[in-house]
């Protein structure tokens, strides 16, 4: 069960190292009536800071349909550290002046 830490922010469930998890925030409340996400950034930071996008997402971010057309950007992760803590940022590109931001912490253990 993902856990809410403010309106942008959630921490999903438990993960482990090897798992391929897909993963993705639902943009549908942020869209007015014909608006779709266009484009996402993605990036994926470990505890430290250090910037781990190339090794833990899995190709490239997806915009899916979700609550309303194309407003669902998601990711793949894969080849995860055990005990590490990764907090992933997806930057929404909406319009040129609207883009709205999420973030996803993803705790990962072994068990």
């Amino acid at each position: 069960m993902s856990k809410w830490i403010s309106e942008r922010a959630v921490i999903t469930d438990e993960v482990q190292p090897s798992e391929i998890v897909p993963i993705g925030w639902d943009f549908a409340e942020d869209l007015a009536t014909g608006e779709a996400v266009t484009a996402a950034d993605v990036t994926i930071t470990d505890r430290a800071g250090a910037d781990k996008t190339s090794t833990v997402m899995k190709g490239s971010a997806s915009i899916q349909d979700g609550e309303k057309t194309n407003s669902k950007v998601v990711v793949v992760l894969h080849t995860m550290t055990d005990g590490e803590l990764y907090h992933v940022t997806i930057l929404a590109t909406v319009t040129a002046d609207k883009k709205p931001e999420a973030d996803l912490y993803v705790p990962v253990r072994d068990r």
